[in-house]
């Protein structure tokens, strides 16, 4: 009776190793690849399938990358007021009454914001014309289009109508 005990105590222990080892051995080798940070802000990454090869030079690739950096430090500022002003409406909403008056100059400041944020993107997309072919700025101003937040979203392949929002993950 104690061999078939120990046999059994045996047999448990060897599965809870198996067990343990199955599950080490498929975190380190088939664990999700963490998202970007990009990825993580809701705006997505250009699939390689639909990468455009913009077929740039050396000299263009800099131009194209310091054009793209003058532009974020140009509107970091900005960007971190709309945030702020974000966050002061949703406190606002929070309110009981939500004033209204408030929100909606909140909301007008906010719109003021991206209006120069967007008149600043607009020029330099028109400076990028300076120095790539019309084809490089056919596929520069698509993946552009592209990159913005809220044109991909609930868009089919088919072209069919988006998928109905689920509201559930709001409900208790």
């Amino acid at each position: 009776m104690k061999i078939k005990l120990l046999i059994a105590a045996l047999v448990l222990l060897i599965a809870i190793n198996l067990g343990t080892l199955g599950s080490y051995l498929y975190v380190q080798y088939f664990k999700p690849k963490k998202p970007s940070p990009v990825e993580m802000f809701g705006r997505p990454h250009f699939p390689a399938e639909r990468r455009p090869d913009l077929g740039l030079k050396k000299e263009q690739r800099e131009k194209l990358r310091n054009l793209l950096m003058e532009f974020a430090e140009e509107t970091q500022s900005l960007r971190r007021q709309v945030m702020e002003l974000e966050q002061e409406t949703f406190l606002l909403m929070q309110q009981t009454p939500v004033p209204m008056d408030t929100v909606d100059q909140r909301l007008q400041e906010i719109s003021d914001i991206r209006l120069q944020i967007m008149k600043k993107a607009i020029k330099k997309m028109i400076h990028a014309k300076s120095f790539l072919t019309p084809e490089q700025q056919h596929h520069f101003f698509k993946a552009i289009t592209f990159l913005r937040p809220g044109l991909h979203e609930g868009r089919r392949p088919s072209g069919g109508r988006p998928p109905k929002p689920d509201f559930k993950q709001f409900m208790y």
